[in-house]
This record gives structure tokens, C-alpha cells and sequence, in this order.
């Protein structure tokens, strides 16, 4: 009798350890993002599979991989492009090669709506509760954010060729025209308040990054023609540019001394007022303050692909796409250019976003 007893104990415990298993293994938890941390863009193959958004909980240090998958069971598609956050309860996903943005709950990352058919989406902001997204089809669609889950195409306003990173500054939208598919040298800026083109900057060719200083003072970093690691006879140089975003005067135009090599993005850090960039497979940093290019090596990670400057826990985050295929990483780096950490991402990792619904 004890023996039967004690089989019959054994498969209890067996069956209830193997349910108990069962259900680990299906279930899909997605967390609730309440707390300190930052969401990762990883954009996917080039033309090929999907990308994915993780997020990376700073309280737990983990990293959630395929987040919207997870939550919606169906990819987010090709090539997710970056993402934006609109009073820390709704996410904007764009997805390039898609054509469409993907709305979200930015508690748990449930999709809400889907805005289609716009032609090759690259960036969003708002202002004065309206939606700007830079396209390919050389425009600025502009939405009405009556109600932000299902926003309102009210126009197009046409720009230079390739239109990119957006900046906004006292209800100026500056539109970065790197040139699409050939090569653009042009920032268009349109007035938020009427919706009205105001004028275009010429600057130098692709302009990958801009950022507003803490004297208002407007920067752009410029790459020049060419590619990096692919030389070619008519290179450019790239240029550093400093503005005034009211008048578009150009206080400086700082150049780069060699032609093959390109400078790219833009990052600063409001607290040493020093600007981040990669530059010569490295990142550069330079204070805003001095009256030369003053180029100085601030850390070095070779294969840099993008820069987000985390103000809050003042952190540089830094993405490798490693060989574009594989699982990328992101390293956090402090403000004295030392690496605290470095996370496992998904295939290239492209852009960031702070967690704000702490």
C-alpha cells in the first residue's frame, strides 16, 4: 500500500511539474514598461525578414527581445525604421520598406491602428497636436492628432530630395534632405503654427544629424559624398555646421580634413556641452564652445552605426550591427567615454527611445 501510495505520489508531482512546465514554455509575457529603461529599433535584413523592437529594463537589467511580436503575434515587417513616443502613452513605429506606421500602447505594445500607404516613411515628430513624418516621396506628411490612435492626413508639404531627420525647435520643423537614393545638401524648414514652407538651408551633402545647443544655437553634421570604407575620386569632405535656427545665419563652418572618411550622426550631451559623432571608426566628441573643429577621440567603438545621448542617466548608447545579419549590441558608455555594459539586440540596431511612463 505505501509503495503504491508513493507512485502515485511521484506521478502527481511528475504530471503537475510537467504542466507547470507546458505552460511556462506557451506562455508569452510581455512586460509592462513602468519602468527606467529604453526601447531599441533593430531595423532587420535589408529587404529581407522583419525588424523588431526590444526594450532593455534598466531596474531588472534585461532585455525584452520582439516585443510587438510577442504582444500582437504578427511581425512588425521590413525595415523598421525608428520609432517616437507622444506623451508617454502612445509609440509610433515606422516601418521604411512597409510603407505604414504602427500605433501602439506604450504600457504593453498592443497595436491600436495602422497608418498605410505612405510612401517610404522615415522619421516622426509632433507639434501643436499634429503629426509630421518625413517620406521619399520628397514630402512632409502632415496628420491632425485629434485623437492620437487614429491620426488624419490635412496635407503634404514638399521638401528637397531624400527627406530624413526631423528637429523642432519654437515651432520650426527643420527637415534633413539626405538625398534618398542619390544625394541631397538641403534642410527645409516649415513653420508648425501655419503649415507653410519657409525657406531652405544649403549646407553640405547628406546631412545625417542636428541638434539644438543649450544657447539655441543650431548644429548639423554634414558626411560629404562618398561611403565610408568604399573610396571614390569625387568625395567630399564632411562639414560641421553651426546656425542660428531664427535668422539661418551661418556662424561656423568647420570642415573635416579628409575626404574619405565620413563623419555621421550627432549626439549631444547638454551637461559638458560637448557634441558625439563617429568619425574614423571611432566616436569623436567636441565642445561646442571652442572656435575650431577640436576633433577628440572620446571612445573606441569601431563599428558604430548610431548615437543616442540618454540624458537622464547621461549615457551614451551606441549600436553595432556586428555583420548586419546577426544579433547586434548597444553598448552604454559613461561621460568620461568608458564602457559600463554592452546588451545583445536584434539585426541592426538603429535607433532608441527613452522609456517616459516611470
Amino acid at each position: 500500500m505505501f509503495e503504491m501510495k508513493f507512485k502515485n505520489f511521484i506521478f502527481f508531482t511528475f504530471i503537475l511539474s510537467f504542466l507547470s512546465c507546458r505552460e511556462t514554455l506557451i506562455q508569452k509575457p510581455v512586460p509592462a514598461f513602468q519602468r527606467s529603461g529604453f526601447f531599441i529599433v533593430n531595423e532587420g535584413r535589408f529587404q529581407s525578414g522583419s525588424g523588431t523592437i526590444d526594450f532593455y529594463d534598466r531596474v531588472k537589467d534585461t532585455v525584452f527581445h520582439h516585443i510587438f511580436q510577442t504582444k500582437n503575434d504578427f511581425p512588425l515587417g521590413n525595415i523598421v525604421q525608428s520609432v517616437y513616443s507622444i506623451g508617454g502613452r502612445y509609440i509610433y513605429v515606422v516601418v521604411n520598406n512597409a510603407d505604414k506606421i504602427e500605433i501602439v500602447s506604450q504600457s504593453d505594445f498592443e497595436s491600436l491602428h495602422t497608418i498605410e500607404n505612405i510612401h517610404f516613411p522615415r522619421y516622426v515628430l509632433s507639434d501643436l497636436n499634429k503629426l509630421y513624418v518625413s517620406a521619399w516621396d520628397n514630402t512632409i506628411k502632415v496628420f491632425a492628432l485629434q485623437d492620437s490612435v487614429h491620426p488624419e492626413l490635412i496635407k503634404s508639404i514638399h521638401t528637397n530630395t531624400g527627406p530624413e531627420k526631423l528637429l523642432l525647435w519654437n515651432h520650426r520643423l527643420f527637415v534633413l534632405n539626405q538625398g534618398g537614393f542619390g544625394i541631397d545638401s538641403t534642410i527645409s524648414v516649415i513653420d508648425t503654427q501655419t503649415d507653410t514652407y519657409l525657406t531652405t538651408i544649403a549646407v553640405a551633402p547628406k546631412p545625417t544629424g542636428a541638434i539644438i545647443d543649450r544657447q539655441n544655437r543650431l548644429w548639423v553634421m554634414c558626411a560629404g559624398k562618398g561611403w565610408e570604407g568604399i573610396p571614390h575620386y569625387d568625395d567630399t569632405q564632411g562639414h560641421l555646421f553651426c546656425l542660428d535656427p531664427l535668422t539661418f545665419e551661418i556662424y561656423h563652418d568647420y570642415i573635416f580634413p579628409e575626404k574619405d572618411t565620413h563623419p555621421i550622426g550627432l549626439a549631444y550631451n547638454k551637461y559638458n556641452n560637448c557634441l558625439y559623432f563617429k568619425y574614423k571608426n571611432a566616436i569623436y566628441q567636441k565642445n561646442v564652445e571652442t572656435d575650431s573643429l577640436g576633433l577628440k577621440l572620446f571612445c573606441n567603438i569601431q563599428n558604430v552605426y548610431s548615437l543616442f545621448f540618454d540624458e537622464r542617466y547621461r549615457e551614451l548608447l551606441v549600436s553595432d550591427p556586428l555583420d548586419y545579419v546577426a544579433k547586434s549590441k548597444v553598448f552604454r558608455v559613461n561621460q568620461n567615454g568608458i564602457i559600463i555594459d554592452s546588451i545583445q539586440t536584434g539585426t541592426v540596431s538603429g535607433n532608441f527611445l527613452i522609456n517616459c511612463t516611470e
